[in-house]
């Protein structure tokens, strides 16, 4: 799905390739953070409420949001109940 939709190129091909020998739900979190296919193709289903990639993306989406929880119930007793505030930036070319 992801070859069919992105631009053909070496660095994504090696990329896409990367992430079929070595993706786990584990590191879904590192994978939407890299500056890869990833993000691209889920920022643009979200902007555009776009089904077809949500739906072919729910697996990612899932273990993204599955990672996130965990870390938050990591972390969650060092904030003592105080407001959180997280950011998140996107570049301008």
């Amino acid at each position: 799905y992801c070859r069919a939709h992105l631009l053909q190129g070496y660095s994504t091909d090696h990329i896409i390739n990367q992430f079929e020998r070595e993706y786990s739900p584990e590191n879904a979190l590192s994978w939407y953070t890299r500056e890869c296919f990833i993000y691209q193709i889920l920022n643009q289903g979200f902007r555009l409420v776009d089904g077809e990639v949500l739906v072919h993306m729910s697996f990612f989406i899932h273990d993204l949001q599955r990672q996130i929880e965990l870390l938050h119930n990591e972390q969650i007793h060092r904030y003592e109940r105080k407001p959180v505030t997280a950011y998140h930036g996107q570049g301008v070319w």
